[in-house]
């Protein structure tokens, strides 16, 4: 408790009516306040709120690009998604390649180890 005090401090030092006031009125974030409503609890806290406002951002941004898109003759660069914490970016490597080249690309080396490796 942030006063200092424990439950053993309760019906004595500290009333019953003082322990429901706390409870009543304790932090959105708080471990008692996830134990009694944990999807209340995560709203009401910083990183809850973060979020919210970083996909406020990205759906701004959407706007923002496609006015643009719509408006200019030129294209504008697609925006990037906000970056959250504890997530990492995406990275994209090449292009895809149709299925069927992987498998003649597979089977052409299969023929050639078999061939003595020419």
């Amino acid at each position: 408790m942030k006063r200092g005090y424990t439950l053993d401090d309760v019906g004595g030092v500290l009333s019953w009516d003082a322990l429901g006031d706390f409870i009543a009125k304790t932090d959105p974030g708080s471990a008692l306040s996830y134990e009694m409503d944990p999807e209340r609890a995560q709203w009401g806290t910083i990183d809850g709120t973060n979020t919210i406002l970083a996909d406020i951002y990205d759906q701004l941004a959407a706007i923002n690009y496609n006015l643009v898109a719509l408006l200019s003759k030129r294209s504008p660069k697609k925006p990037k998604p906000y970056k959250r914490p504890g997530k990492k970016e995406e990275r994209h490597i090449g292009t895809a390649v149709p299925i069927t080249d992987v498998k003649n690309e597979i089977l052409k080396r299969l023929r050639g180890q078999k061939n003595g490796g020419r």
